[in-house]
């Protein structure tokens, strides 16, 4: 994760934001607005995440924030300054493939952030906690560190389609209103073959 958000932060650079990362390692990218008029103050979000799933594909979620990246670039390499601030955001461990959850990044940026997730534990007994710390973030500051929402104009994610829909009706882009929220649980089941066709189950 180090070293994408090393390499995406230069990206933005180039493009012309300032680059911070949160507590939990959000890559933060923003690009000033001129701040004048209605909208003056005000910040567009343009995110994604840069984890993906095993196999899922060279643009899943990293689209989102390449694309984002790209439309401030324009807007650099032109000179303009929209009336609102951008802020690029590539979401950390969205997917929750090492600790069994998921939207870290996206809760902790949203100020929604469960401190029981610290006792989360990866394979090998590293707790999200430890983890954490280990990443230079700070713990005790994730539910606490969320983004004030006051000032936003608005949320864009762009992502590529985990489906065949648009494909079979020939649309090459869908305008997504609402998600499917995630739950993981684990379930263990014991036991031994009975008679052909039965189980018993304790």
């Amino acid at each position: 994760m180090n070293e994408a958000n090393n390499i995406v932060s230069g990206w933005m650079r180039m493009a012309g934001m300032s680059t911070r990362r949160g507590e939990i390692g959000n890559l933060i990218g923003r690009y000033e607005g001129i701040g004048e008029g209605t909208l003056g103050g005000k910040t567009l979000v343009l995110s994604s995440h840069l984890d993906t799933v095993r196999d899922a594909g060279k643009y899943d979620g990293i689209l989102g924030v390449m694309v984002a990246l790209a439309c401030v670039q324009q807007l650099h390499n032109r000179g303009e300054r929209p009336p609102f601030s951008i802020e690029v955001v590539a979401f950390a461990d969205e997917e929750g493939l090492r600790f069994g959850t998921t939207f870290l990044g996206s809760s902790a940026y949203a100020g929604a952030f469960d401190r029981k997730r610290l006792d989360l534990q990866d394979r090998d007994g590293v707790t999200l906690f430890e983890a954490v710390r280990a990443f230079g973030g700070d713990p005790f500051a994730l539910e606490v560190s969320g983004r004030d929402p006051t000032d936003l104009v608005g949320y864009c994610e762009v992502h590529i389609e985990q489906g065949p829909v648009l494909e079979d009706v020939g649309l090459p882009v869908g305008v997504v209103t609402a998600i499917n929220g995630q739950s993981r649980i684990r379930v263990g089941f014991r036991g031994k073959p009975a008679t052909p066709g039965r189980c018993r189950w304790r």
